[in-house]
């Protein structure tokens, strides 16, 4: 199990910012799965990002929450692997804004 997190961690990062998710998206696509296990993983997610949103106000993990969430959504949608790969380039020009200060 260890090292399955690590192949899909290693493939994850090896992908260009902006691109990544996307790319990401498709080599999970290319692994054989069950509708019934897509179709759980994409119920977690939602329910996780609905769970981290709730617990944002309260000290503790909710924004870890969210984007583990939101990850499981990005394996399972294009549409959500393509918003990640826009809301990477976005936080990192932000963050090179900050950095600048």
């Amino acid at each position: 199990m260890i090292h399955a997190l690590k192949q899909r961690w290693d493939q994850l990062r090896s992908g260009q910012p902006g691109a990544r998710f996307e790319r990401y998206f498709h080599w999970r696509q290319q692994r054989r799965r069950s509708h019934l296990l897509r179709t759980v993983l994409l119920i977690t997610g939602g329910a996780l990002i609905f769970l981290g949103v709730l617990l944002m106000p309260a000290p503790g993990p909710g924004m870890l929450i969210v984007l583990i969430g939101a990850g499981l959504l990005a394996e399972e949608s294009v549409k959500a692997a393509r918003w990640f790969d826009r809301f990477e380039i976005c936080a990192r020009a932000l963050l090179q804004k900050l950095r600048q200060r």
